[in-house]
């Protein structure tokens, strides 16, 4: 699914279930931290955006060594918050 079809799909599913605010991150394969500031800045005052390091590790099939992922999540974080604007919060378990 492209990225306008899941955020119209995400805006219409709020509605319909009167939920006004939601928290928005990355997921493995689908959504980068990239699409999840794009999102936010089309509705800042409906759309919490969280970065996330690690999901493409995940989609990667979980890496054997996961020190490159490890050492590339300070700069990653920055980016997020510096560059995007987006808060990191780490990986949350799906």
């Amino acid at each position: 699914m492209d990225f306008v079809l899941l955020l119209v799909s995400l805006i219409e599913d709020m509605d319909k279930n009167g939920v006004d605010i939601a928290l928005v991150q990355a997921r493995a394969g689908y959504v980068s931290n990239d699409m999840v500031a794009r999102a936010a800045s089309h509705h800042p005052g409906c759309m919490i955006p969280l970065a996330r390091v690690g999901h493409d590790q995940q989609s990667a099939g979980y890496l054997d060594d996961p020190a490159p992922v490890r050492e590339a999540a300070p700069a990653e974080f920055e980016r997020c918050l510096f560059t995007l604007g987006i808060v990191p919060a780490g990986d949350i378990e799906e």
